[in-house]
């Protein structure tokens, strides 16, 4: 059909049809295009500090505070302007009404009256020796920072460093842990002995007028690892940190003006001491211990580990008589002063910090938290499988837990779900084998496949160790999967349950299972192995007609440019990308992999795509290791790197659309593990060791019903200034904007199932407030939709 035709047909009817422009709404509860999120783990409290009537949390990657007026959470983060998303101390001062924020880059924010100060000049400067920063203290509107070189004095009321401390001469190293201020000295504690200073010493600054309390006179405890220091009832108190698991002592420089070690705390592991209204409240993992100041005894405790799975490790004062504690597992924890009336706190989020494989399946995100290292290590993690669907996250299982029929399930490397039976899930294991949960009436019951129930193998014949990447479904509902260290390294459990096992030509470390649309497996092996291609001809019980190739550097088959392969994908084209430590290579016409003349196969190679990015053409990413490859609905390729964080080319690879780094996005981190998309709505998910985070990207999957067609926003307000988004059109689909008219404004193309159009025409002018008709045609069927958009300038 002849374009313009098409687009007149289309106008017709629309004047008629003008007074409908409003009656349909939409839920936007999405991200706008270009926007990130952080699914950042917020019950895994770190610190915790009380300002007014709000109460901070740190978490591992996310920051959010309980407003205790009306108990409501608010996440805070980059997007507000604050330096990071990874804050290391939380602390506050009453008398500047401000937030100190350290994050782990060593940045400080200072946070006051809705204003953020930035002071970066630990974390900039150069030459001074180890960063770190392991305490602040708090005197009146001053901040001392324990430092890696020394103490940092921050005057909060004009936001800036006023003075620097030394305990050594500089060049050399005194770590500090923490401070405090007692008798008019400045205490600080090192991992060799306690050292303190007349607090107005003009000469503070120099490392001479610091000295090392003798302690009694007493060698064994003045040259000890001292961390923690307060000051509660006129009594100097402070933690003994051993090296020996739970030998952690006490301290205290009493009102005689001894040191002397109470025998009523115990020695465990201390992650946090705190003076709470004349209290000694020592927090251990998991427990608190309150001691009264007089003789030291202890009074009273709240251990939770026991009552439902807490794991708090700091504690502070609710300024009520009660208590807020960080928790590494709830978050936020609050109780009276007798540890009673538990509430916690923390915004709806994920469960863990670490995307190790992610897919998604229908709608639905899964995360694997377990894996491997580079080596091929399992890392024994616990973490099972979460997963994500309409703004919220479920756990699907911990690895600890008894859905494994009392087995540990470690080291989760990937999740399935049956086509055909969306309650029968799958999930394998670097060493636990193969997990099947069948959810029926919300209660989950569990299986494990090993080396004792089903044709998969131990490592080389060891019972201990069955390790899986990934699980694929081919179309008749059979379930594949590879088997690390196996003499048949490739399994099946098929749609009747029945189980068979598969050699390929090679053994050894498996990286990654594909089925491509022809049925073939793709086998790709670790250690310069290279790629075992298998094709069973659908006759699994036949082994006779099976057959296999394996692909490698040789010039014929294969001709890999490396043999370090971290993944493969097929496009949408069929062809094959792969993954390796020197960037992507790709086999076209995948179709021909098997092919033959007579008996011998066909040359089939791999090639490298050539890309001009710096006005020379190169090898694309050939100096990145790649450990994944992600296709959108457009066909472009969302590529993970192991050091420079994501890059996204166009469907053959021969144009770099964009490159985010940490340097230049919210990224938290430049080492990304995997990628997932949602192509419902183009939500891009990224996976690293230090949380989860997506971006909303342009391309969507693409529909072939005019009903699903819309735009947003709509109408569009003069304030907005970002794309308009033209939504569920067809795929490769052009769109003509016109006004109510018929007059030509621009045409552009979609994206999948997407066009964006920047309220602009074809001369690049803004256009006036008016009625705007898109008109969608397909032109490989004859299909045709249209939908308005109200623009005001």
């Amino acid at each position: 059909m002849n374009i313009n035709k098409l687009y007149a047909f289309m106008l017709s009817g629309i004047i008629a049809s003008f007074t409908q422009l409003n009656a349909q709404t939409f839920a936007n509860k999405e991200l706008n295009l270009g926007e990130w999120r952080l699914h950042a783990p917020f019950n895994s409290g770190l610190q915790v500090a009380k300002a007014g009537n709000r109460v901070y949390c740190a978490a591992k990657t996310g920051f959010y505070y309980l407003d205790t007026d009306d108990n409501t959470l608010h996440v805070l983060g980059t997007e507000q302007g604050f330096a990071s998303n990874q804050i290391n101390l939380l602390r506050y001062s009453k008398a500047a009404q401000t937030l100190v924020i350290v994050h782990t880059n060593y940045n400080i924010d200072l946070f006051r009256n809705g204003k953020i100060y930035n002071i970066s000049d630990i974390k900039t400067k150069t030459g001074i020796g180890l960063k770190t920063i392991n305490d602040v203290f708090i005197n009146g509107t001053d901040a001392y920072l324990s430092c890696g070189f020394g103490i940092v004095k921050i005057n909060l009321t004009k936001q800036e460093i006023t003075d620097t401390y030394y305990l050594v001469p500089q060049g050399q190293s005194k770590p500090v842990n923490a401070t405090t201020i007692f008798n008019n000295y400045l205490y600080a504690t090192t991992d060799k002995g306690i050292y303190k200073c007349l607090l107005n010493n003009p000469a503070i600054a120099n490392y001479r007028t610091w000295k090392l309390d003798s302690m009694n006179n007493n060698a064994k405890l003045y040259n000890k690892k001292y961390k923690h220091i307060v000051v509660c009832n006129s009594q100097l108190v402070v933690n003994n940190s051993s090296i020996a698991y739970g030998q952690d002592t006490i301290f205290v420089y009493n009102t005689l003006q001894q040191w002397i070690k109470p025998v009523a705390f115990r020695n465990y592991d201390i992650s946090d001491l705190a003076s709470i209204n004349n209290e000694i409240v020592v927090t251990y993992f998991g427990a608190a211990l309150v001691h009264e100041s007089t003789n030291f005894n202890f009074i009273r405790y709240g251990v939770y580990n026991s009552q439902g799975g807490y794991a708090h490790i700091q504690t502070i004062s609710d300024d009520n008589n009660g208590y807020y504690m960080a928790d590494q597992l709830k978050g936020i924890v609050h109780c009276d002063a007798n540890f009673q009336n538990i509430s916690t706190y923390s915004p709806t989020s994920s469960f863990f910090d670490t995307g190790f494989r992610m897919n998604f399946i229908d709608s639905t995100l899964y995360v694997a938290g377990g894996g491997y290292d580079l080596s091929g290590f399992t890392n024994y993690r616990l973490y099972g499988v979460q997963s994500y669907k309409n703004f919220a996250w479920t756990y699907d299982f911990r690895g600890d837990k008894d859905i494994a029929k009392n087995n540990f399930f470690s080291s989760t490397t990937s999740s399935n779900v049956n086509p055909k039976n969306k309650l029968q899930k799958y999930f394998t294991s670097w060493n636990s084998g193969l997990l099947e949960v069948i959810d029926s009436a919300g209660i989950k019951t569990g299986k494990v496949f090993n080396k004792d129930n089903s044709a998969l193998q131990g490592q080389f014949g060891n019972d201990l160790f069955v390790g899986i990447n990934n699980t694929v479904f081919d179309k008749n509902n059979n379930l594949w999967m590879d088997n690390a260290y196996s003499s048949q390294p490739l399994v099946v459990k098929t749609a009747d349950d029945k189980w068979k096992a598969y050699g390929v030509g090679l053994q050894g470390r498996t990286k990654q299972l594909l089925i491509t649309r022809n049925g073939f497996k793709w086998l790709a092996f670790a250690n310069n192995l290279g790629i075992a291609v298998f094709n069973d001809n659908n006759t699994l019980e036949d082994t006779s007609d099976d057959e296999y190739r394996i692909l490698n550097n040789n010039e014929i088959n294969g001709a890999l440019h490396t043999l370090e392969i971290n993944c493969m994908t097929e496009d949408a084209n069929g062809d094959i990308w792969i993954g390796t430590n020197k960037g992507i290579t790709v086999f076209y016409n995948a179709d021909n992999v098997l092919k033959k003349t007579g008996t011998t196969y066909d040359a089939f190679t791999a090639q490298q795509i050539k890309i001009n990015t710096t006005g020379n053409l190169e090898y694309l990413l050939e100096s990145e290791a790649v450990n994944n490859v992600t296709i959108d609905a457009a066909n472009r390729k969302w590529i993970a790197t192991a050091n420079s964080g994501v890059y996204l080319v166009n469907d053959n690879g021969t144009e770099q659309i964009k490159h985010y780094t940490k340097s230049n996005s919210p990224l938290i981190t430049n080492e990304i593990n995997c990628i997932a998309i949602n192509n419902i709505n183009g939500e891009v998910f990224f996976g690293h060791n230090s949380g989860i985070q997506s971006y909303k990207a342009e391309a969507t999957q693409a529909s072939n019903n005019c009903d699903e067609v819309y735009a947003y926003p709509n109408p569009v307000r003069p304030e907005y200034t970002g794309a308009i988004v033209i939504k569920n059109v067809f795929a490769k689909s052009t769109v003509k904007i016109t006004d109510i008219a018929g007059n030509f404004i621009v045409e552009i193309n979609s994206l999948g199932g997407q066009a964006l159009w920047d309220g602009k025409n074809f001369k690049g002018d803004r256009v006036p407030t008016g009625i705007y008709i898109a008109l969608i045609a397909d032109l490989a069927t004859g299909k045709a939709c249209k939908t308005k958009i109200m623009l005001i300038d």
